[in-house]
């Protein structure tokens, strides 16, 4: 494998314009699909006073269909730039990688924005009801919801991209054939990063390793929270919404500006 220089600023750029990229594709498809759900949670609430399980399985079913798909495509953009990168022209099949990825987090992450949406659509239903509210009033105020709401679907684009990046560069980067591999943590380092992301930004750890993440928490205190990388779940929503963290990758005897 060929010893490369890295620019590590230039590195965390170059990642933070792909996620920008990747991110806004995926939220356009999801406010298309918010559109489609609220219109029709309105007429069915209008017809049946009441949403059908079948709504709440197709509202499943089509997001996560968009997701993976795009989980797809994050990580063969990321297997791309760095072999690149890297100057290699293996051909490691990724398809293990997006399956992975997949089972283990677009499907759960999609339950629990399904759960979300659920939750948001009856409270509209029961608030509407104590009220004395008009069917199509209630139907109305459905649509209007904060569960199809635009910024929810930034929202879920930029952690969903974020996440399924970080994982797509971790696992493509263990099968790149580093003698000595490292990941380091990069942090946006401006006025929005998270104290305790700055904290730990420049930190150094075996590919194969976790970061311990000094986490507050809400009543006060920290706790340290094991993370692979930014993004990863077992960080919980203070370590992953909105995060704008990445990894470096490289071999201990390459040279890193």
């Amino acid at each position: 494998m060929a010893r490369i220089r890295l620019d590590k600023r230039k590195e965390y750029k170059e990642q933070l314009r792909m996620f920008v990229s990747l991110s806004n594709r995926v939220r356009n498809q999801i406010r298309d699909f918010f559109k489609k759900y609220s219109n029709r949670a309105s007429r069915e609430y209008i017809k049946n006073s009441k949403l059908s399980e079948n709504y709440y399985l197709d509202y499943y079913n089509d997001l996560l269909d968009i997701l993976a798909k795009s989980t797809a495509r994050i990580i063969e953009d990321v297997d791309i730039r760095l072999k690149r990168q890297r100057m290699t022209k293996q051909n490691e099949e990724i398809d293990p990688i997006v399956k992975t990825y997949i089972a283990q987090f677009t499907a759960e992450n999609v339950r629990n924005i399904s759960e979300t949406t659920r939750k948001a659509i009856q409270k509209e239903i029961e608030l509407g009801i104590e009220a004395g509210l008009q069917i199509s009033t209630i139907a109305s105020n459905i649509k209007k919801s904060g569960a199809f709401k635009p910024i929810r679907a930034t929202l879920i684009a930029r952690t969903e991209s974020h996440q399924a990046m970080n994982y797509g560069n971790t696992e493509v980067a263990k099968r790149l054939g580093l003698k000595k591999p490292i990941k380091e943590w990069a942090s946006a380092l401006d006025e929005r990063t998270r104290s305790w992301h700055r904290s730990v930004n420049g930190t150094r750890v075996d590919i194969d390793k976790d970061f311990n993440i000094l986490t507050p928490l809400k009543g006060g205190g920290v706790v340290e929270k094991p993370m692979s990388y930014p993004g990863d779940a077992k960080g919980g929503a203070s370590n992953v919404i909105n995060c704008r963290c990445f990894l470096l990758y490289y071999d201990s005897d390459d040279i890193v500006d």
